[in-house]
């Protein structure tokens, strides 16, 4: 109960707060956590984009060879339809 009535009044203290925003342990973890999610936000966006190269490589490959196999039995269809 005490606890929290310390934190409450040392967060709500804006000359604590203006003094830690200056030294340089918070500085460098705020320097730190920002470069970490722009790191981590190319990565991600970079993931994607192969990912998505990737899935239109493999749509690509499937819509060939379905054609193929398409023309392969309309041709079998064709040539058994012909022979009685």
């Amino acid at each position: 109960m005490v606890f929290r009535h310390l934190f409450n009044y040392l967060a709500n203290n804006p000359q604590l707060i203006e003094k830690l925003s200056d030294s340089y342990p918070v500085r460098r973890a705020a320097q730190l956590t920002v470069y970490a999610y722009h790191k981590s936000k190319a990565l991600g966006e970079g993931a994607i984009q192969d990912g998505f190269k990737q899935g239109v490589q493999r749509l690509d490959s499937f819509t060939g060879k379905f054609k193929e196999e398409l023309e392969k039995g309309m041709k079998e269809i064709n040539k058994n339809s012909k022979k009685p």
